[in-house]
């Protein structure tokens, strides 16, 4: 009797076993970036993708993209970028690819200082780094902000993906001199589409 309740136990605890190996672990967007010596927490990621489609006024989205990182929720209105009240930090990249049209997102994306961008494959053109936000009633009320552009910032940003998770990392100094780092790992909600 105690052999087969021994046999029993091992069978359970086997079953529990694959059942908890079978489970999918969830999601969980995390990430932060530094800038000035401080660094900020950032846990929702967003994305305006390329415009696939045919319409000639959207040409110019057919390479570009934009992702942005932020600690609360952001939404797209009347074509900005909007805040809601649980927003302090917000980081944001204009990039573009090396297709038109792609989908593919992969790879390193460097700043082009020197270089002109339209010879170039994937790459910055901008980013922003905005901390200090006050929110009130649905109004950014203040903010500090920090611009990095193709003409004078240095660094990269690289991106992967498996299956809707993003890993996404950049080293850059900006326009002023400031050192920004930062990662992000997790989904993209998609804020617009262009055309759409």
């Amino acid at each position: 009797m105690k052999t087969k309740l021994f046999f029993l136990l091992i069978l359970l605890s086997l079953a529990s076993c694959s059942a908890d190996d079978n489970e999918v672990p969830a999601i969980v967007n995390s990430g932060s970036f530094t800038h000035q010596g401080e660094t900020y927490t950032v846990n929702r990621g967003y994305i305006i993708p390329v415009y696939t489609g045919n319409n000639p006024l959207y040409n110019q989205y057919k390479r570009q993209f934009y992702i942005g990182f932020s600690d609360g929720h952001i939404t797209w209105e009347n074509d900005l970028f909007v805040c809601a009240n649980d927003v302090h930090q917000w980081i944001d990249f204009s990039l573009s690819t090396s297709a038109a049209n792609s989908s593919n997102m992969n790879g390193i994306f460097p700043f082009l200082f020197g270089d002109n961008p339209l010879d170039m494959n994937n790459f910055i053109s901008t980013s922003n780094v905005i901390t200090d936000i006050v929110v009130e009633n649905g109004q950014t009320v203040d903010f500090i902000d920090h611009n990095g552009t193709s003409m004078s910032a240095t660094g990269s940003l690289e991106i992967s993906s498996d299956n809707g998770v993003y890993t996404i990392t950049y080293s850059y100094v900006d326009d002023y001199g400031d050192e920004v780092t930062g990662t992000y790992v997790g989904t993209l909600t998609v804020l617009h589409n262009h055309g759409s």
